[in-house]
């Protein structure tokens, strides 16, 4: 509830009704009636522990549900399509227990003739004592915590810049004996072509096959495929801490090396992650900077490094990764397969693998959004710097980039060669 209260200013509701919420009128409204919760997130957890005896509760209705729970505590949990004007009598009083998805159950409300409800965030901020306390709540939420934290403001506008600098003079303590083969990839396919494989569920083994003679880069849960064709990528990359921890988790040890012929790209803050007997020979460890997670909530703006040794900033992506890799290794065109940028419609790979960042619709959504954005951006960086991106994935919603056939391409290439 604190965090909430932190975040009051994103997620405070303009509805009028629950914008005059009080525990005043809620506790009077509800003397005698049933109960009915919308939202089961953080906040209706604190709401059912601090009230679990003081209430009868009738049901609690969720905008998603991905553990398909069917009752929490006691109480029946059903989706909000099931919600309509004659499923609760007027017995009931309406209680929506979620911050960030408020405004979304206050339509649902409207829309099935509710004119009557409360939300627990608005009667927790009215009272007299969090009044008082607000200010300070959001000091130490909103700007401490999210400043000081291992991944929050200071690590990333100061100390990555700080130590970015340092790494580049060669400055011991900061410069690591690693990043010398970081230097040693500069240019080294100057002037060449290269595919990068995403994992997007258009992605079809046939298309692989046709690539085993071209530089590849490739990412994630490509992996998957391995049982079925004996390709393998020139290149593989990771730049997401939690999806690195998920394979891990899941799959326990993981021959990386096995994952691709030449080289293994992962983020500084993933290195923690293996163990001395899970150390991969092929790894080269990025400095990575999550500064553009910060930066584009309002101005929608990126800032781009060029320099591995001096370190890549987040460009929502693994393929943006993989693509700001391809220009510092000297690669003047590059070809995009598999990466659909469709989260909402066709799913996020070919595999059933889900991401463990995003799971609702709303996170799709927006995902989808940034995405988008990351792309046009890294086209305009890249095409600056000699490097033209083209899309060969099949559909997709990804129209950034020119649209090419993969098959002419690779046929192109076959018949200046004379073979």
């Amino acid at each position: 509830m604190k965090l909430a209260i932190a975040n009051v200013r994103w997620c405070y509701p303009k509805d009028t009704v629950a914008r005059r919420s009080s525990w005043c009128r809620f506790t009077k409204s509800v003397s005698g009636q049933n109960l009915v919760l919308f939202g089961l997130d953080g906040i209706a957890i604190d709401f059912m522990d601090k009230y679990k005896n003081t209430f009868h509760y009738e049901a609690i209705y969720v905008l998603q549900n991905p553990r398909e729970i069917k009752i929490f505590r006691g109480i029946p949990v059903y989706m909000t399509d099931e919600f309509s004007k004659a499923t609760h009598d007027n017995n009931c009083v309406f209680l929506i227990t979620s911050s960030w998805f408020m405004n979304g159950y206050i339509d649902i409300l409207k829309r099935n003739g509710k004119t009557q409800y409360f939300s627990y965030l608005v009667m927790e901020c009215r009272r007299p004592l969090n009044l008082v306390r607000i200010p300070l709540i959001r000091l130490r939420y909103s700007f401490l915590k999210a400043f000081l934290k291992d991944n929050g403001l200071f690590v990333n506008y100061i100390w990555f810049h700080i130590k970015a600098v340092l790494r580049v003079c060669r400055i011991p303590g900061f410069y690591k004996s690693h990043y010398a083969k970081i230097k040693k990839l500069k240019n080294i396919h100057k002037g060449e072509r290269c595919f990068i494989i995403a994992t997007g569920p258009s992605l079809r083994l046939a298309d692989i096959e046709l690539l085993k003679n071209e530089k590849t880069f490739s990412v994630n849960g490509i992996f998957r495929l391995f049982e079925k064709t004996d390709w393998r990528p020139t290149y593989y990359a990771i730049c997401d801490y939690n999806v690195c921890l998920d394979y891990i988790n899941n799959y326990g040890s993981l021959d990386f090396d096995s994952f691709c012929k030449e080289r293994l790209f992962f983020i500084q803050q993933t290195e923690k992650l293996f163990w001395d007997d899970q150390y991969t020979k092929k790894a080269q460890f990025i400095p990575f900077c999550s500064l553009n997670d910060f930066t584009t909530g309002q101005r929608r703006r990126f800032y781009y490094s060029e320099n591995l040794l001096w370190g890549l900033y987040t460009m929502q992506t693994v393929t943006n990764f993989c693509m700001q890799i391809a220009q510092y290794m000297g690669f003047k065109k590059i070809y995009l397969l598999g990466v659909d940028c469709d989260y909402i419609t066709n799913g996020q790979h070919f595999s059933d693998e889900k991401s463990p960042n995003l799971k609702s619709y709303i996170q799709l959504s927006d995902a989808q959004e940034r995405l988008t954005k990351a792309f046009g951006w890294i086209k305009k960086e890249l095409e600056a710097r000699g490097v033209t991106i083209y899309n060969a994935t099949r559909g997709g919603a990804l129209e950034v980039f020119e649209r090419v056939d993969l098959e002419n391409v690779v046929n192109e290439l076959t018949t200046k060669k004379g073979v």
